[in-house]
């Protein structure tokens, strides 16, 4: 790493603290407050001299280099880089970022580089299989902590993995899309018919009479039973028989 003259980071200029930074392999984002190590393409957390103890500690640069740096980052009173918010989906890759390969739910925005977590999140939480897709993703943090987005890599004509495919397959790949959206469509639509019928049925059950749902629940011909049909007591026992 060449050596500068980083004696004072006092009164500098942007323009000036810029190329300083870019000396030591760091970026200053002004627009989205964030520091980011060029060489490893995450934001550094700025509290407690951590970029000064990064630079030395991973990059080696000597202390003449570092003097006065950590007052200067104080100065710039920069958020914690698990509080950024993530960028639009679709956009390009920001230049001084890494760009991993993920996977992602199609249903919200969880993103992951293991395709486990996302199966099982797609079977836990959205009671579906899941049907991964490779994506390209970018994080503010070292371990996507934050969360991810997804970017088209340069040479993408508009499919998701970023290959620049023929027009026939690009045509496929939109019906593809569009046969899900219906499909998705369609299951929200029986999801909330179903959701429908059971408060209907459970209305039903509130305003029914006591004997009457004793002898509902009686499995004896002739005789009620001593405890009436009742709603489920636990919200989770509730799910479930909705999700039947």
């Amino acid at each position: 790493m060449p050596k500068a003259s980083l004696t004072s980071w006092e009164h500098l200029t942007d323009e000036v603290a810029i190329r300083r930074l870019a000396s030591l392999h760091l970026f200053l984002d002004f627009n989205n407050c964030a520091i980011i190590c060029t060489e490893c393409g995450y934001a550094l957390q700025t509290s407690d001299r951590t970029v000064s103890k990064h630079i030395c500690q991973v990059h080696k640069a000597p202390l003449e280099q570092r003097k006065g740096l950590n007052a200067y980052i104080k100065t710039l009173d920069l958020p914690d880089p698990n509080q950024l918010e993530l960028l639009q989906d679709g956009c390009s890759p920001y230049p001084h970022l890494l760009v991993h390969t993920g996977f992602g739910c199609r249903l919200c925005r969880l993103r992951s580089k293991n395709s486990k977590v996302i199966s099982t999140h797609m079977s836990k939480t959205h009671k579906q299989e899941s049907r991964n897709e490779d994506l390209h993703l970018q994080s503010w943090t070292q371990n996507g902590r934050r969360g991810y987005w997804i970017v088209r890599p340069e040479g993408s004509t508009g499919s998701d993995n970023g290959i620049d495919c023929s027009p026939r397959r690009r045509g496929r790949v939109a019906a593809l899309r569009a046969s899900e959206e219906d499909r998705l469509a369609a299951g929200d639509r029986v999801a909330n018919a179903t959701d429908l019928f059971f408060d209907r049925c459970k209305d039903t059950l509130r305003h029914t009479d006591h004997s009457l749902r004793c002898w509902l629940r009686s499995q004896v011909i002739g005789q009620a039973y001593k405890a009436p049909f009742s709603l489920p007591g636990r919200k989770r026992t509730t799910q479930q028989y909705c999700t039947l």
